[in-house]
């Protein structure tokens, strides 16, 4: 048996095993007494942490071209523009597919003095351009067609600044755009100017074209219109019989022989309006109005309102005499189509309305006609009911921004207008044109 000093001795053997990683004397801890004597237990160290190390950050190399670009478009800034196209120069010979770069460097060409680089430059611009569609893409391109204008001007060709200035309005009516054409317009005070990349037709090849109609027809011209459509030109020739023979039947005068121009290639679009003076109660008439140029994701669209009316023995309105008359509307959309041959023209005739009414002839007394009305109330004599009016129409507006027409009703009743085949709400351009093409749409006489 172990006596009591051993016991006692052992048992600081354990005391002191248990307190090798204490903490410092400057941390006492009092730990339990043994006896009457008071045990120090030293705290246990903790190591300081170590911040772990900032990882370096090595900068991408910047490409040399970029900052001679920013260093271009300061000088530019500043005036510098000899500085500016030392810089740019090269550039712009190295990275030929930035239609955006093209642009910009003919630009500052053309502030530095090069005429001959300025327009070479804006011309691959805008070709390297014309792949974008989009709304920012049709922007920038109208831009480049303005700076090319301005270089044109500068180098006295005024025929072809007023053509890249139509384009540009096709692709973004602007009015500083605008104006500027008109100031050129006025300078040049002629019409049958021609231009290297997009020239206007002589007006001689349109009175041509419209002449092999007007023989046909044994009409003559009277005159010949014109109106910029951005990169078309829209030609009216009015056509006339001249001397009547008092024996003809049908007598139409002043008719309308419409012919599209993109850069001197022509699309006769014929006969849209003519005045009927037949001597006889049974006649009609159409019109035309220009509706304007928008550009779209097919291109820039021509647009027109057709208007025809006539009278006769209408199919759903019923007149005590037997004659009403009726009334006809419909968009004809125009745009160039590309082709291996030069392209040619596509159109699309969209119906916008169609009405008939009865005749109120002072013959046709309220009793015979029945009640006034689209619906059909009143009868004559006991005869069914029937129509004294009938029809319905749409409007549209563009949104360019989507390709897209948005038809709203305006006159009728949805029944009347599906039977008609008008279109109501939000049609894509693509859409229009792929249900409604159309081929023949001059006017037979």
């Amino acid at each position: 048996m172990l006596t009591a000093r051993a016991r006692f001795l052992a048992g600081l053997l354990v005391v002191a095993a248990c307190t090798v990683s204490a903490p410092p004397a400057s941390d006492l801890a009092v730990g339990p007494a043994v006896g009457s004597t008071p045990v120090v237990t030293p705290s246990v160290s903790v190591p300081e942490p170590v911040a772990a190390p900032a990882p370096v950050l090595v900068p991408k190399p910047v490409r040399s071209e970029l900052l001679g670009l920013t260093e271009a478009r300061r000088r530019f800034k500043a005036r510098d523009y000899a500085g500016a196209w030392q810089l740019i120069e090269p550039i712009a010979r190295v990275v030929q597919s930035d239609g955006g770069l093209q642009c910009e460097a003919g630009y500052l060409a053309h502030h530095a003095g090069h005429a001959g680089p300025a327009e070479a430059l804006l011309v691959r611009g805008i070709a390297a351009l014309a792949g974008d569609s989009t709304r920012p893409g049709r922007k920038r391109r109208a831009m480049c067609l303005y700076n090319l204008a301005l270089v044109q001007e500068a180098g006295g060709a005024l025929g072809e600044a007023i053509c890249s200035l139509r384009r540009s309005q096709a692709l973004r009516p602007n009015a500083t755009v605008k104006r500027k054409r008109e100031e050129l317009a006025a300078q040049v005070g002629v019409t049958d100017f021609r231009c290297k990349s997009a020239r206007v037709a002589r007006q001689r090849d349109v009175r041509a074209l419209a002449g092999e109609y007007a023989a046909a027809e044994k009409l003559k011209i009277t005159s010949v219109e014109r109106v910029d459509a951005g990169e078309f030109v829209v030609h009216t020739v009015r056509l006339d019989p001249g001397e009547r023979d008092p024996e003809d039947i049908e007598v139409f005068a002043d008719l309308q022989y419409v012919v599209l121009d993109r850069e001197g290639q022509l699309f006769p679009l014929g006969v849209l309006g003519y005045t009927d003076e037949t001597p006889t109660y049974f006649r009609g008439g159409a019109s035309f109005s220009f509706a304007g140029f928008h550009p779209s994701p097919l291109g820039t669209l021509v647009l027109f309102t057709l208007q025809s009316w006539g009278r006769g023995d209408c199919e759903h309105v019923v007149s005590s005499n037997g004659i009403a008359s009726d009334e006809r509307r419909s968009l004809l959309m125009c745009r160039y189509a590309a082709g291996p041959e030069g392209g040619e023209l596509a159109c699309a005739q969209v119906p916008l309305g169609a009405s008939e009414e009865a005749d109120a002839e002072e013959f046709e007394d309220a009793a015979s006609s029945g009640a006034a009305g689209t619906d059909g109330g009143g009868d004559s004599g006991g005869a069914a009911a029937r129509v004294t009016e009938w029809g319905a129409r749409v409007k549209y507006t563009l949104d360019e921004a989507a390709g897209v027409v948005v038809f709203e009703q305006q006159r009728g009743d949805a029944e009347t207008a599906a039977a008609l085949g008008l279109p109501l709400g939000r049609v894509t351009v693509a859409e229009l044109f792929a249900e409604h093409a159309a081929e023949d749409f001059g006017l037979d006489l």
